[in-house]
């Protein structure tokens, strides 16, 4: 039986309920100071209670663009201590201690780090791209942020990494997304038809799941989806002790009709497809005795399915009816669900879930300043710690807005 969970299940947090950290990232060149963007990705806690945060880095200095009278030495020297600083899209990891202090930063130049993963016996593992998209990679960190090894997967063409995923027996798998190449590609300017030979298609045309052991060795790389006239993008990644889930949205054209929507697709642990269906307006959650949904976007209510069947659902205050699913974590007394109330500036928003998949209750918390829910983890005082990307407003200089990663632990009332 549907069943709808009354208004009064709603938890608004204020200052006081919580203790806020935030994290800049700002740094020097030729005298200039500039502030860089911060965009957190993935988070994990350790044994020990410290964390580890995933980032994209970006930081540029306004004077390095600017052309000079002549091209000296003296220039030249300058542009090279520019360069060293500037990162167009690097990706960091961050350990910080359990009292939310930063320890270690180890940085990947030019190589976006999306996901970090650990082992059953406590290896880290860092899943990310490489900016130029020829190929994605995963290595393995030591306890001091030193890289032990590094392996690179390539597929088709340009190829950028969705999502990653590990499972009990330590084997990892890996969303991808790539291009392909056309052998022939025309294009008209000015009346005249060009040919252009063996050029990329310049869309992601193909999705592909990738299984890899923990040392990195490739055991299979499965196509799930490579319909030249769509474009595709990879969402989420489930697994269990026999299957594995992956999902992605798709949008092309047929006869001039425009398609899109959302699609599952099962495999096995050996990489054989078993199915795939449709779940548009579905996000991918877990598997519990089936694959677990939750409606994507929602105008107020969400829908919470398995095996594509409604087992309950939960009102949610939204002052502008909009309401956004990111993932989920399991906690020792159910499920949590990460979301964000566009009320106001994206409210961080997180609805726990009973070990029967039945919605308890929900927890708001509106800041003054943009923000997204990024990812979250429960340490063993029982306490909740949540990452996001938030916004401010540089004073001076450009004036633009500044990214930066904002830590919210929660001192009661997310259980």
């Amino acid at each position: 039986m549907l069943t709808c969970q009354l208004l009064t299940a709603q938890i608004v947090a204020g200052k006081d309920d919580v203790e806020e950290r935030n994290f800049f990232y700002s740094d020097t060149a030729n005298g200039e100071f500039a502030f860089g963007d911060y965009d957190p990705k993935d988070m994990i806690k350790l044994e020990d209670g410290s964390l580890l945060i995933g980032t994209e880095l970006r930081i540029h200095f306004p004077s390095s663009y600017k052309s000079p009278e002549k091209l000296d030495s003296l220039y030249w020297a300058r542009h090279e201590i520019f360069m060293q600083k500037t990162h167009v899209s690097s990706g960091t990891v961050i350990k910080l201690n359990p009292d939310m202090e930063k320890e270690w930063e180890t940085v990947f130049s030019e190589k976006r780090v999306e996901k970090i993963l650990k082992t059953t016996d406590g290896r880290i593992l860092i899943v990310g791209e490489e900016v130029t998209m020829k190929y994605v990679w995963m290595v393995e960190l030591g306890p001091e942020g030193n890289i032990i090894r590094e392996n690179r997967y390539t597929y088709k063409n340009k190829v950028t990494i969705a999502n990653a995923i590990i499972d009990e027996h330590n084997d990892v798998y890996l969303l991808l997304e790539s291009s392909h190449i056309v052998p022939v590609k025309t294009r008209k300017d000015f009346g005249k038809r060009y040919f252009y030979f063996f050029r990329d298609s310049e869309m992601n045309s193909h999705i592909a799941v990738a299984k890899v052991n923990s040392d990195g060795k490739l055991k299979w790389l499965k196509p799930v989806d490579k319909r030249a006239q769509y474009i595709k993008f990879g969402h989420e990644l489930v697994v269990n002790n026999e299957l594995v889930f992956s999902s992605f949205w798709y949008s092309g054209f047929e006869k001039d009709s425009l398609i899109e929507g959302e699609k599952a697709v099962q495999l096995s642990k050996s990489g054989k497809r078993k199915s795939a269906h449709n779940i548009t307006q579905q996000y991918m959650l877990f598997f519990d005795n089936g694959l677990v949904t939750i409606t994507s976007h929602s105008q107020g209510r969400l829908l919470l399915f398995r095996s594509g069947a409604v087992i309950d659902s939960i009102q949610i205050s939204s002052a502008d009816n909009d309401v956004r699913i990111s993932h989920a974590i399991q906690t020792p007394d159910g499920y949590l669900i990460l979301a964000a109330n566009h009320d106001n500036n994206r409210d961080y928003l997180l609805i726990s879930l009973s070990p029967d998949l039945k919605f308890k209750k929900y927890w708001t918390y509106p800041r003054d300043e943009y923000n997204e829910i990024c990812g979250a983890v429960r340490l063993d005082s029982g306490e909740t710690i949540l990452v996001g990307k938030c916004y401010r407003k540089e004073e001076g200089g450009e004036k633009r807005l500044v990214t930066y990663i904002n830590l919210v632990k929660i001192k009661s009332g997310a259980e």
